[in-house]
């Protein structure tokens, strides 16, 4: 099992176009501010998302990868749409056995208790799904919204060679910095939507 490689992603990001990660800070405020509120919509372009990145993985050529992505995005869209309340079980759930494999180089685990830790951590939150459902929501929305709006500030400091130097560095360094800063981010957004919902609650119950 291949590790989640940080330095792959910076990579990645490095040097994108502006308008990319104008989009993804864009895409990223929506979802930590208004994740709960049109968390249907979101969760359905989460599944597009992953359906897209699955078509496109298969040992297809040319055109047929493409066409692949299509129907892997349209497939999964599709089945999020009818089946939403499963949909955010899996997709909390999958967020959360990633963490644990993304963590498991720094941590030292072997692949067995990595595999053991992603199945039980999978497991608990695909429960937790039945018994705090739009707190959940709220969480893996702050949670995506997180990584968007890092992935877009990546692409801005990496045209900026002196401030990208320094970040690049503490970044891939510092193991638990950016391990932080997604925390504080999907805490911050968590409570910012739940804050929302409860005013809602507040309004109807009034």
């Amino acid at each position: 099992m291949s590790p989640i490689s940080l330095r792959t992603v910076l990579e990645g990001l490095e040097g994108q176009e502006l308008v990319l990660g104008l989009c993804l800070l864009g895409a990223g405020l929506v979802f930590l501010i208004l994740g709960a509120r049109i968390f249907k919509v979101l969760v359905i372009i989460s599944f597009a998302f992953v359906g897209l990145l699955l078509g496109c993985s298969l040992p297809l050529d040319g055109v047929l990868t493409l066409v692949a992505g299509v129907i892997g995005a349209v497939g999964l869209a599709v089945v999020s749409t009818f089946c939403m309340k499963v949909a955010v079980a899996v997709l909390s759930g999958g967020w959360s056995a990633l963490v644990v494999v993304a963590a498991a180089p720094n941590l030292n685990l072997g692949e067995d208790p990595t595999l053991i830790l992603a199945a039980l951590a999978f497991a608990v939150v695909v429960s937790l799904t039945f018994v705090v459902y739009h707190e959940l929501i709220a969480a893996v929305m702050s949670f995506e919204g997180t990584l968007l709006f890092l992935s877009g500030l990546v692409i801005f400091l990496s045209h900026n060679s002196v401030m990208w130097g320094y970040f690049r560095a503490l970044m891939l360094d510092t193991p638990f910095f950016m391990g932080f800063i997604i925390l504080s981010g999907t805490v911050i957004g968590f409570y910012v939507q739940v804050a929302e919902m409860q005013k809602k609650q507040a309004g109807t119950s009034g």
